[in-house]
Parts: C-alpha cells; structure tokens; sequence
C-alpha cells in the first residue's frame, strides 16, 4: 500500500471512528452520573479527540508529502496541548476555542512534520501571509457553519445519534483543515531559501 493511500485509509478512520468515540460520549443518561464518573467520560472525549487530531495530521502529512517522514508520536503531544488549550478557552468563552482550531491548522501539520518546534509552523503566515489569511477564515466560517450543524442535529438527532452525526461532519472539516494546512506547511518549506554553496 502506498503512502498516499496509508494515508486516506487513516484519514477516514479517524473520521468514522472519532465520530463514534465522540457519539458514545452522547449516551442518555450520562449528564445524571456521578460527577467523578462524568469527569472520566469528558477525559476520554478530550482524549479521543487528540487521537483524532494527531492522525488526521499523520494522515494529511502521507497524502501531501508521500516521501516526507510524517511523525505520529509528536502530532499526538501538540494535539493533547492545543484540545487542552481549546477546553480551557471555550469554558472561559465559547468563540475563544476558535484559537485553538486555528493554531492547530498551523502547529499540527509541523508536528507530523517532525518538528519539535511545530510552533515554527506559524512561519507559513510570513512566507505565504494571504494563503494563510484564507486558511484562518476558512477556520472561521467553518467553525460558524459547524455550529449550526450541531444545533441542527441537537434539534433532530438527539443522543448519540445526533453526536455521531454530528462528529462525522466535524471529522470531515477537521480533516480537510488539516489537509489544508498541510498542503500550506509543505508549499512554505519548499519556498525556504537555501543557501547555495
């Protein structure tokens, strides 16, 4: 099997199998447990989403640089940081989790880079500031149009029907983001002056 395709293989089970972690998280009855069993519960979404995240980053990085290293292990420690961050800024502010979508598009794709910094990932924004700029709006505009789908399927799917629903569509967003920044991150390094001997 090819990189690229090890790579769509991957990118569609994290989709399917995010959306079912996510859903079982939805199960009635579970806003009734006792507290402690309810902090378990919230822990194990929070982890599966940053399993998620860090294969879909693995994913996205095979697909676009098929003979680029792609680097799980990494992906999956700044995944855990930025769906804690975005667990911390949501509590304080809804809209505020947008920063953490938003990071993660940049931070992500050069974790599965490899890079230790994958902070450095926000050097796509100086090398191609307008791709970037459409990058972060498509976050936002996604991130609006991923509100009205959870409200949609909150209304007409209730339980966890409605989260497996629900995560699907966020999976799908979630991977075509990546994809996205992916895609950004490999132009930009390639774009990186060298110097020539």
């Amino acid at each position: 099997m090819s990189a690229r395709s090890l790579g769509g293989v991957v990118f569609g089970a994290a989709v399917v199998l995010g959306a079912i972690a996510q859903g079982l998280s939805a199960a009635p009855g579970l806003g009734r447990m006792p507290l402690p069993a309810f902090l378990a519960v919230a822990a194990a979404s929070a982890l599966a989403l940053a399993l998620q995240l860090a294969a879909t980053a693995w994913a996205a990085r095979r697909i676009v640089a098929p003979d680029a290293p792609a680097h799980a292990g990494l992906a999956l420690a700044w995944a855990a940081v930025l769906v804690l961050i975005g667990a911390v800024l949501s509590a304080l502010f809804a809209p505020a989790g947008l920063l953490a979508a938003i990071a993660a598009t940049f931070v992500l794709p050069a974790a599965a880079a490899g890079r230790a910094g994958a902070l450095t990932g926000f050097g796509v924004v100086r090398r191609h500031p307008w791709r970037a700029l459409l990058l972060v709006l498509g976050v936002v505009v996604l991130g609006g149009v991923s509100l009205v789908v959870s409200i949609a399927t909150g209304l007409f799917l209730t339980g966890m029907i409605g989260g497996i629903v629900a995560w699907l569509w966020f999976g799908v967003v979630i991977a075509w983001l990546l994809h996205w920044g992916t895609r950004l991150a490999v132009r930009a390094s390639a774009a990186r002056p060298t110097l020539a001997g």
